[in-house]
């Protein structure tokens, strides 16, 4: 009975998640090319703290895409750099650029007042700056195309947005990313029809990634929604959550060729990296995500367990019997089960523009370290210290 029941659980939790990557997929989550959105004004926002690997590249393709004498879509920028403290290039790397292009800024970070993040901090700060009519955050490792900022424009005028953010495409180089930076849109395309977002006003349909975040200026600066979140390490999610609260109109996407990112360059830094906000990805429920990780990292087995009993002799005579449940039942509902999985896997890496063969390869690897980062995160939400960028961060407390 414990096992039938644990099996029903298994393959209708496996259809739900099919159903939502299905609509993902028919929804059109992802950053398309669109008419040029008419002139505009965009601060570009880049918090830094030792990114020295990756700044320079930022600001070349943006200074590149959007040349001083103008583009034809009458869009400008004005790119603000705050160095939070670095210790190797960083700020070094800026002043060069500065001198080359004087819509760059840079601005030395103050030591961090009580109760604030790092990176939070910085983009307060940044915000206080800027003088665009959209402010765009980006984080120092992305890399963005020509048609990045006029397609998220055109994006946002079209449905009325004060805030859309972005996945962008995640780029992985080693076999330890790809055992861990896949979970994130694993989680995120299998649990969340993304369209939610944007037409339904409940808080629970709310996501938002920091890499990529273009706020209307008056929407931000009238909240300061930086500040009403300064200690909480997942931000972004927040943010979005408490937008929605405000009745503002927010959405989030997937990137596409114009932005992606290589989020962690080791096994190490992506397991440290997704600690923090795990839990955010399930509405920061320790219980919902638990069961999560039960019904997809046990469901294989609990399915192939309850297979193996009805294809036992003493099934007929079973609770199984009773229900007319033999072995060709059984094999029915194990064939569909691990067909509905290969679609959940296969349509989340067509969605996110990740190799499927990569991610069927990893399959039980990101299994096992979905398992580790739940534990981790259980240790960071009772107090432990986590480390991030050379500060520390001691709490796993999250508002609302």
């Amino acid at each position: 009975m414990i096992l039938l029941s644990a099996a029903i659980l298994v393959i209708f939790f496996a259809f739900l998640r099919a159903a939502v990557v299905a609509v993902n997929l028919l929804s059109g989550i992802r950053l398309r090319a669109s008419e040029p959105p008419g002139p505009a004004k965009v601060s570009v926002l880049i918090p830094a703290r030792n990114e020295q690997q990756n700044i320079g590249r930022l600001l070349g393709q943006l200074t590149e895409n959007y040349p001083r004498e103008g583009r034809e879509d009458g869009i400008r920028l004005e790119i603000i750099v705050y160095d939070d403290q670095s210790t190797d290039r960083t700020a070094e790397i800026v002043t060069g650029a500065a001198a080359s292009d004087g819509r760059i800024k840079l601005i030395k970070g103050m030591d961090l007042p009580d109760g604030w993040l790092g990176k939070n901090h910085a983009c307060h700060r940044l915000a206080q700056e800027a003088s665009g009519e959209w402010l765009l955050f980006l984080d120092s490792d992305v890399d963005t195309g020509p048609g990045l900022i006029p397609d998220s424009l055109a994006y946002a005028r079209r449905w009325k947005l004060r805030l859309l953010s972005i996945f962008p495409k995640q780029l992985m180089q080693s076999p330890g990313e790809w055992k861990v930076v896949p979970l994130m849109n694993w989680i995120l395309v299998s649990l969340l029809p993304m369209i939610m977002i944007r037409i339904c006003k409940w808080t629970s349909f709310s996501a938002a990634n920091g890499q990529f975040m273009l706020f209307r200026a008056e929407a931000y600066k009238a909240f300061n929604w930086h500040e009403q979140v300064k200690s909480d390490p997942v931000e972004d999610i927040l943010i979005c959550r408490r937008m929605k609260k405000k009745k503002l109109r927010v959405a989030t996407l997937l990137g596409n060729e114009d932005i992606s990112c290589r989020m962690y360059s080791s096994y190490d830094s992506a397991l440290s990296g997704f600690t923090k906000n795990t839990g955010q990805f399930f509405g920061n429920s320790l219980v919902w995500m638990i069961v999560f990780a039960l019904l997809t990292t046990l469901g294989p087995f609990i399915m192939i367990a309850s297979f193996l009993y009805v294809s036992g002799s003493d099934a007929n005579t079973s609770f199984y019997g009773l229900f007319g449940i033999d072995r060709s039942v059984g094999l029915l509902a194990l064939i569909v089960y691990f067909a509905l999985i290969f679609f959940i896997r296969i349509g989340v890496s067509a969605a996110s523009l990740q190799s499927i063969i990569m991610n069927l390869l990893y399959w039980p690897h990101q299994h096992i370290n979905f398992l580790r980062l739940i534990r981790r995160n259980i240790r960071f939400r009772s107090g432990q210290e986590l480390v991030w960028k050379g500060r520390p961060i001691e709490t796993g407390k999250k508002g609302n």
